[in-house]
């Protein structure tokens, strides 16, 4: 699964960041709101069920989220 988001995101420490809870991306626009609960929260899911996040950031086109869950439970 993709998901986009505004702007590019690109030291590597911002990009392990925006994964933390109640962070915020620095190129919000006026008015756009939020409690930057949503990445973690995806973080987290997708963890719990033996995926992984990553970012993809390019300068001038933007960041992508890349969620991955593998089709088989993992054996615990």
């Amino acid at each position: 699964m993709v998901g986009s988001l505004l702007g590019a995101i690109s030291q590597a420490e911002d990009q392990q960041r925006v994964f933390g809870k109640f962070e915020r991306g620095g190129n919000l626009k006026p008015g756009q709101s939020g409690a930057g609960l949503g990445l973690a929260l995806v973080k987290s899911f997708i963890e719990l069920h033996g995926g992984k996040v990553t970012l993809q950031s390019e300068p001038g086109r933007g960041t992508s989220v890349v969620s991955t869950i593998p089709t088989a439970p993992r054996r615990r």
